[in-house]
C-alpha cells in the first residue's frame, strides 16, 4: 500500500473518531520533519503522526519533532496501518469501537 494511501486511511479513521486533523504540507516556509498529520484528540491534546509505508522509517528531523510534541504532552507517533493507530489511541482511552464506530 502507497503511503499516501495509508494516510488517507488514517485521516478517515481519526475524524470518525471525533478527532480534528489534517494533513501537512511542505514548503519553503515550513519547519524540517513536520509529520505528515497534525490535530488534536477529543479533550483538546494535540496529535502528531508520522505516516509510513510498511517497512519505511522516519528521518532525524521527524523523530526530532515527535520527540517535541510528546515533551509537551501531546501523543505523537509514527504509524504504518489504521491498526497502529487504533491501538496508540486506545493506550489514552479512546476507543472508537466503544463509541459504535468501529
Amino acid at each position: 500500500m502507497l503511503e499516501k494511501e495509508i494516510t488517507r486511511e488514517i485521516i478517515n479513521f481519526l475524524r470518525a473518531c471525533g478527532c480534528f486533523c489534517f494533513k501537512h504540507w511542505s514548503g519553503p516556509m515550513s519547519r524540517r520533519g513536520v509529520s505528515d498529520l497534525l490535530g488534536c484528540l477529543p479533550g483538546g491534546r494535540a496529535l502528531a503522526i508520522e505516516c509510513k509505508r510498511p517497512g519505511g522509517r522516519p528521518t532525524a528531523e521527524q523523530v526530532r519533532f515527535l520527540e517535541d510534541i510528546k515533551s509537551r504532552g501531546g501523543l505523537a507517533f509514527i504509524a504504518h496501518s489504521v491498526d497502529e493507530v487504533k491501538d496508540q489511541l486506545a493506550d489514552v482511552g479512546i476507543h472508537p469501537e466503544q463509541m459504535g464506530l468501529f
